[in-house]
């Protein structure tokens, strides 16, 4: 629960909690993003890392986490733009198949 606002949200693993937030995989300070793809919680700046390593990669879709109870929002950072994006969900959508 974030905000008064109830979601169902994923449980996170007790193994990415250290000092009552989750931590990113790489440098230990707090994550901000969660690549569903790597299975793995990131700062922003080891995403970027990551991320541009190469054209596989790029396509992985990222998670943002909610800065203060840091479980995931609604939005996604696509590709190597890095921006920030609120998913369009149609018919022809690449989030139906996730």
């Amino acid at each position: 629960m974030c905000s008064g606002k109830e979601e169902k949200m994923t449980q996170i693993p007790s193994s990415h909690w250290r000092q009552g937030a989750i931590t990113c995989e790489l440098c230990n300070s707090r994550a901000t993003i969660y690549c569903h793809s790597d299975d793995a919680f990131l700062c922003r700046t080891c995403d970027k890392h990551v991320h541009k390593a190469n054209f596989l990669a790029l396509r992985h879709i990222r998670c943002v986490l909610c800065e203060s109870c840091q479980q995931p929002k609604h939005r996604y950072i696509i590709g190597s733009s890095f921006e920030l994006t609120t998913p369009f969900i149609g018919e022809n959508s690449i989030f139906l198949s996730l």
